[in-house]
């Protein structure tokens, strides 16, 4: 009896399949990280991006600066936002906008820190001590404060909210492409 399955290809999620006997090297590690990394970044797109607990955003009118609290988010690629200090940001920069509406994101940023020294580098200088290197890589958070343009807004009108809303979804319907595209061709059945 035949086989009636489809014949699997190469997919992205790749792990390391150790062998007794094996040399580990850098490429190894990086594999075995990058697969913890890419299965982490899947489970966090099934379940959607955005906000898990906390970024509370706080206005400060007299120092002039936006606070966001300690949080967990997910970004649009999967990967975990982990804010796990107050993050501000100083608005005296700023310049005043249309209805002077600014957006707060949240973005990942990865900070190198701790020296190691590197020993056996093959291009490295044969008499000179090593140079260190940064051998750790904390997946950190930037929080920054963007000015909007929704479209037009009273900013004096009580439902400034509901205007801000409004445009912002209206300005998203007309960018995205539609679910059904039906033309006179092809007619909807």
């Amino acid at each position: 009896m035949t086989d009636p399955g489809s014949t699997p290809e190469r997919g992205s999620l790749a792990r390391l399949h150790p062998i007794d006997g094996m040399l580990l090297r850098s490429t190894h590690l990086e594999r075995i990280q990058g697969y913890a990394a890419s299965l982490s970044a899947a489970l966090g797109r099934a379940g959607g991006h955005g906000v898990v607990s906390g970024y509370r955003v706080r206005l400060d009118p007299v120092k002039r600066e936006i606070a966001v609290d300690p949080g967990l988010a997910v970004d649009g690629q999967g990967r975990p936002l982990l804010l796990e200090a107050t993050a501000t940001v100083d608005l005296s920069g700023l310049s005043p906008g249309p209805a002077d509406l600014r957006l707060v994101v949240a973005t990942r940023a990865d900070v190198p820190f701790g020296q190691e020294e590197i020993y056996g580098e093959l291009c490295g200088d044969p008499v000179g001590a090593p140079a260190p290197q940064h051998a750790y890589v904390s997946e950190s958070v930037r929080v920054e404060v963007r000015p909007v343009t929704v479209g037009s807004v009273d900013a004096a009108d009580l439902t400034l909210r509901s205007q801000v809303a409004n445009a912002w979804f209206e300005r998203e319907r007309q960018e995205a492409r539609p679910w059904i595209s039906v033309d006179d061709a092809t007619p909807l059945t």
